[in-house]
């Protein structure tokens, strides 16, 4: 390392984990890190998922980050609440001045000589570091079927994950594929717009009323 005092860190992914690293990082007075993100913004999995209905499944002080808590709206919290929290988050902790926004790393080759990181990132450009923390998480590559390519079918074909802004359901047919919690919640909303709805699965969901309530 170049130094045992400050070592130069490198947090991948600007989500919940990668928010708490940098707050940790932070809190035992190591300052000399950068936090790379592929999209504009902070939020993760939140800034990437903005279909309809799309909240939390969980209870909404589970997300409540220990250095700064909140106070919630409702029991289970719509996603806008929750990406704001985040980014109020991230500005709390002044992240600005060690954000890498619109960045993607490539890859991450160890030097057993130096002890050191070099990362490669989208544009090629490479940096080096002491330490690599990996906060990427594993909901933020979609996963497009086969069969949704070269159909010359007439209509959109949607991920969740990457809602167009502002497309409305309202007066279409829509097919549904799948049966997780984000299709429970797609389904909830058009369910209430759409003029037809089929639901595609391969075995019935288990579905629990969770009580959101104010």
């Amino acid at each position: 390392m170049t130094s045992k005092t400050a070592p130069r860190v490198a947090i991948i992914g600007g989500g919940f984990s990668g928010i708490a690293a940098a707050q940790r990082l932070m809190k035992y007075g190591i300052e000399d890190f950068t936090l790379f993100e592929q999209s504009d913004a902070l939020g993760g999995t939140w800034l990437d998922n903005s279909y309809p209905g799309a909240e939390v499944d969980t209870p909404s002080h589970i997300y409540s980050f220990s250095f700064n808590r909140n106070d919630w709206t409702r029991t289970h919290c719509a996603r806008d609440e929750l990406l704001a929290y985040l980014q109020r988050t991230g500005d709390a902790l002044n992240l600005g001045p060690r954000l890498r926004l619109r960045t993607g790393v490539r890859g991450a080759a160890w030097d057993a000589a130096t002890h050191q990181w070099t990362l490669t990132l989208g544009s090629g450009e490479t940096a080096v570091f002491d330490a690599v923390i990996t906060a990427v998480g594993f909901l933020n590559v979609p996963n497009y079927p086969k069969w949704a390519e070269g159909t010359g079918f007439g209509g959109a074909i949607i991920h969740s994950a990457r809602w167009p802004k502002g497309y409305d359901l309202t007066g279409k047919r829509v097919g549904v594929v799948g049966t997780g919690s984000t299709a429970v919640q797609i389904v909830t909303e058009a369910a209430k717009v759409a003029d037809h709805l089929t639901v595609f699965q391969r075995e019935p969901n288990w579905v629990l009323r969770k009580g959101n309530r104010p």
